[in-house]
């Protein structure tokens, strides 16, 4: 009885988002001063349109851009992330990306160096 329970939660709660890219992306070395930019992409593999309610990032040097309409099933979208390389010195920042109906949000990181 619990088992089945806990096999409904699953089924109906199951993430509809599948990242077709690494969550992760190192720059490498940037010049201070300098903003760069990378794309995260992801498809929608559930049978319902997801929409992404937020992006929240650790710092004002990240600044975050994501669809706003809904993301129908197995269609794609991006979420990109800039990096503003203010000072001299290691980068390395986290994107909190919130789901509409999906309680643990998927995270996404960011890092480069200064110089």
């Amino acid at each position: 009885m619990v088992a089945s329970f806990f096999l409904c939660f699953f089924l109906i709660f199951k993430a509809q988002l599948t990242w077709t890219t690494p969550i992760s992306h190192d720059f490498g070395v940037v010049k201070q001063g300098r903003t760069v930019f990378t794309k995260f992409k992801f498809r929608n593999t559930g049978d319902e349109p997801i929409r992404i309610d937020n992006v929240r990032t650790g710092c004002d040097c990240t600044t975050p851009d994501w669809p706003e309409d809904d993301i129908e099933p197995g269609a794609t979208g991006e979420i990109t992330i800039g990096l503003e390389a203010r000072e001299v010195g290691y980068y390395r920042e986290t994107a909190t990306v919130w789901i509409h109906k999906q309680r643990k949000p998927e995270k996404l990181v960011v890092e480069a160096t200064s110089e």
